[in-house]
């Protein structure tokens, strides 16, 4: 057959570019989030401009139309509105990308959003569009605020940014350039895992009916006036300077700029030293000494200055960052130069951490978080907010749009790194399904949605469960059902009906239905919750939650085979701070009715107690050890006293003490030592930390005499300082919420040829190697078990530090080769039997031999109890994964583990 090859050609082309065409849009399958338009404000849905730019997969620099919610590919020939006539573009024609739509022509001013989408950009102008130029060979430019020549100069205009990736969600608004009118951002969308691909997870997580949800907000609380008004009454005169009316204003009304915005800050100019002797502070008190840096997840960094090279590493794991240069005012305010500048190879580890460090550091600059008149060798940075802005100088602008009065809960995007320590206005959603942009913010509103008390619910008292907070839904409470099925006492959707224990109680709840309250608790420790419920038919479930964190695990409600006979369910133990919160009582399975639930101080505290995998506190929540120890203060232990060269052991360092001034003043030190080294301060700054367990290192010394001083040979006799010591340490720990782990630190002679670690004597029988000194280990157990068993303030039992003897002649003096370790199995076992003898409540901790690293032959000690776990120590390791193999197998294989030191 003949053909028509130009007919064909065509047709391949056009096959090609609708093929072209299709790989440039969304996928259809791809999740779309809506971002809805809220106007609140002052001015017309028509005199609002809105324009989106940002970065796709496989179209890279995109723009939207907001009319179809379609993405489009930057081109330079987008470039056809003429813009303002003071500017001009780089192509000398003066005209810009056709990419703003006026509020009024988006449908249902709703635009959406496919996932996948990043770096985005959402600007909103008042009154006319801005003018954004798109370049022939990619990106934008975008306004300049210290341009007046840009053609945006004079409109005012927000932002609001986003990114949409594996991980979720990630929006915010901004005051890192300027503020200039009110905004909010509310966030409603489900939390959890992936299971999947996220388009998998993320249908699955809407779609289960299971899913926790959650809604998040941010914004400004005041009218715009008034926080315009309010500038020059809560800064000083340097930053008078930052309200400004622009040169081409269209209002002739003032914006505020960020200071880095501004001539006055600029080095050279009359506020360009503003951050000069808080730096000088800084870089000379840290010459002489380390600064102790928190930075929350990635623990404390140590940092010290050499030359103005500030060098820093995490004693954690040896990890190394570097601020190589002393900053500037300019580097803090804008945090550039020193404070965003690395020679490390882009993606390595250490360019990560050399920006990571340098933007703590900026972030601390700003708010004046480094206190250096805090004390050598404790944590002068952290990121407790209530150090900030305590001592001048600080960033008065930063300041003043994080006050509680001007943001919602403080929370707003007023420097480059105001994320640094999550108090940036960054709302983080993994599985979102609506946004709403609020035009004007919360001041504006006639009727803003708030969250308030509904009564006042002193705590301990009962709360009545039809007293939830007012807000409505998804702020007060969360109910599935639109109308009150019970049509009584307030007019929300929460189901209320008649009581027949007297006034109302909450009817016809649902899976995942949940009820906040505000309260106020008159002082920190443990309480019971005691919950009136009845159920027809329907065992229903509930869960406490504080402050959006989980304190209990979920709690089964009893059956009473009728909706009005009530019985009480009690959860013990909930951990409460003093001061105001927010309790939720998230329902995961309805079919029940809810009258109240009283909470008053726990008569009863519970211990904690392994739960397969888990240690889980009384209340039946998960418990994370976050502990910190004693260091030597009840054993010295040379390579820490950096003593190692003349007196590695304690009992080396008592006889060198002896030695020089005699043994009645040793004694004497020894008894200040033990009374100064650890007091109530440490465990104090420990719990402020927010540590949750001290644990003690012991040594027997302090209980009972070495076998070679008894007495009478073979016999046991006790020494009450030991126990005096703990008894006291105890009631710290419990009056701050923490708990007590005691540690055998040092058994009667010694438990390994490292000897400083258990104050082995080489010239005496170890532990292993004498019958009395096993005896006198067990005995003191018993004797430490018998006196706290019924203190659940007390951790547990760590039965035998840091093992490391050869008990098989395997040629390695520490145990490392050592292939069955029976003689530290069967000592375990001793020691637990004199325990459980006595005390049935308490955690047991085990331990294997190589300082803890070899647990070959161990698995038949750890079912020998059920309220067991195991312990490691990792003090080295390569980074890679057969260096933890050993212990990854352990966690799957044995029982609750974790890293002990």
């Amino acid at each position: 057959m003949k053909t028509n090859r130009n007919i064909n050609k065509s047709a391949i082309l056009i096959f090609f570019l609708s093929l072209f065409v299709s790989i440039q849009k969304v996928n259809a399958q791809t999740p779309t989030l809506p971002y809805v338009f809220e106007n609140v404000s002052e001015y017309a849905d028509n005199e609002i401009y809105i324009g989106l730019v940002g970065q796709y997969p496989n179209m890279g620099g995109v723009w939207m139309d907001m009319t179809t919610s379609q993405l489009q590919v930057m081109e330079y020939a987008n470039n056809t509105i003429p813009g303002s006539t003071w500017a001009n573009t780089p192509d000398g024609k003066n005209k810009y990308a056709a990419m703003f739509y006026k509020l009024s022509d988006i449908p249902n001013k709703t635009i959406n959003i496919p996932h996948g989408l990043f770096g985005c950009r959402i600007f909103l102008s008042f009154k006319s569009p801005m003018y954004i130029y798109f370049h022939a060979t990619g990106g934008y430019a975008g306004a300049n605020l210290q341009n007046s020549s840009d053609p945006n100069d004079g409109i005012r205009w927000e932002l609001v940014e986003l990114t949409w990736g594996d991980a979720g969600l990630w929006t915010n608004t901004s005051r890192v350039d300027a503020y200039q009118y009110p905004m909010a951002l509310e966030v409603t969308g489900y939390s959890g895992g992936m299971t999947g691909t996220y388009a998998q997870s993320y249908t699955a997580k809407i779609n289960s009916g299971t899913a926790t949800d959650i809604f998040k907000k941010i914004g400004e609380l005041l009218p715009h006036q008034t926080i315009i008004d309010l500038w020059n009454t809560k800064v000083d005169q340097p930053f008078y300077g930052c309200k400004v009316v622009k040169t081409h204003s269209m209002d002739g009304k003032p914006i505020i700029e960020q200071p880095s915005k501004i001539p006055d800050f600029k080095d050279g100019a009359v506020y360009g030293n503003y951050f000069e002797s808080y730096i000088n502070d800084i870089w000379d008190t840290y010459r002489t000494q380390d600064l102790y840096l928190n930075i929350g997840d990635r623990g404390t960094w140590r940092g010290r200055i050499t030359g103005d090279r500030f060098d820093f590493y995490d004693p954690a794991d040896n990890s190394q960052a570097t601020i190589y240069s002393k900053p500037t005012t300019t580097n803090a305010i804008e945090g550039s130069g020193s404070l965003a500048t690395t020679p490390e190879p882009g993606g390595s580890t250490k360019y990560q951490e050399d920006l990571m460090i340098q933007a703590q550091v900026c972030a601390a600059i700003n708010r004046h978080a480094i206190h250096t008149n805090t004390a050598n060798g404790v944590v002068q940075y952290n990121h407790d907010a209530s150090r900030f802005f305590t001592i001048a100088p600080y960033n008065q602008y930063v300041k003043f749009f994080h006050d509680e009065q001007i943001s919602y809960q403080s929370q707003t995007y007023a420097f480059a790194y105001d994320d640094v320590g999550d108090h940036s206005s960054t709302i983080q959603c993994t599985f979102p399904t609506k946004v709403e942009v609020i035009i004007g913010g919360y001041g504006t509103d006639t009727n803003p949605v708030i969250q308030e008390p509904y009564t006042t619910n002193l705590i301990p008292s009962t709360i009545e469960a039809e007293n939830y907070d007012k807000g409505g839904q998804g702020i007060a409470y969360s109910d599935a059902s639109p109308s009150n099925e019970g049509s009584k006492y307030r007019t929300d959707a929460v189901d209320i009906e008649d009581c027949s224990e007297g006034g109302y109680n909450i009817s016809h709840t649902a899976d995942n239905e949940w009820l906040e309250y505000t309260v106020d608790v008159a002082q920190t420790g443990l309480y019971d919750f005691i919950f009136r419920t009845a159920s027809l038919s329907a065992s229903g479930k509930l869960r406490i939650e504080v402050d959006e964190t989980v304190q209990s695990g979920s709690i089964s409600l009893p059956i009473t085979n009728d909706w009005q006979i009530w019985q009480s369910t009690t959860v013990q133990n909930v951990s409460l701070n003093k001061g105001n919160h927010i309790i939720r009582i998230y329902i995961e399975q309805g079919g029940f009715n809810f009258n109240s639930v009283s909470v008053s101080p726990s008569t009863n505290t519970g211990f904690l107690h392994a739960d397969g995998k888990a240690i889980k506190n009384a209340a039946g929540a998960n418990f994370l050890i976050k502990g910190i120890g004693t260091g030597n203060w009840m054993i010295q232990e040379g390579y820490m006293m950096q003593s190692t060269p003349i007196a590695p052991t304690q009992h080396q360092f008592r006889n060198k003490l002896i030695e020089t001034i005699g043994k009645t003043k040793t004694n004497e030190f020894y008894e200040l030592w033990l009374k100064n080294h650890f007091r109530k301060i440490d465990v104090d700054s420990m719990a402020a930390w927010g540590f949750n367990t001290v644990r003690v290192a012991l040594h027997y010394i302090w209980f009972t005499p070495p076998i070679e001083d008894e007495p009478v040979p073979g016999q046991i006799t006790w020494n009450n300082k030991g126990f005096e010591m703990i008894d006291n340490l105890l009631s710290l720990c419990s009056s701050n919420n923490m708990y007590l782990i005691l540690d055998m630190h040092g058994a009667p002679g010694g438990q390994g040829k490292n000897a400083d670690i258990s104050d082995y004597n080489e010239t005496k029988p170890s532990l292993w190697e004498s019958e009395l000194n096993k005896e006198k280990l067990v005995a003191l157990w018993s004797k430490l078990a018998q006196r706290y068993k019924d203190e659940p303030w007390i951790g547990g039992y760590d039965l035998l530090n840091e093992t490391n003897w050869d008990f098989e002649n395997s040629g390695n003096q520490n145990g490392c080769a050592c292939n069955s370790n029976t003689p530290l199995i069967e000592m375990h076992k001793r020691m637990i039997d004199a325990i459980r003898a006595v005390d049935k409540n308490h955690l047991v901790f085990v331990s294997g031999n190589c300082w803890g690293n070899n647990y070959r032959g161990m698995n038949n000690l750890f079912n020998y109890d059920t309220n067991m776990s195991i312990t490691f120590h990792k003090y080295w390791n390569y980074n890679d994964a057969g260096s933890i193999n050993d212990l990854l197998t352990l966690r799957e294989t044995a029982k609750q583990t974790f890293v002990d030191e």
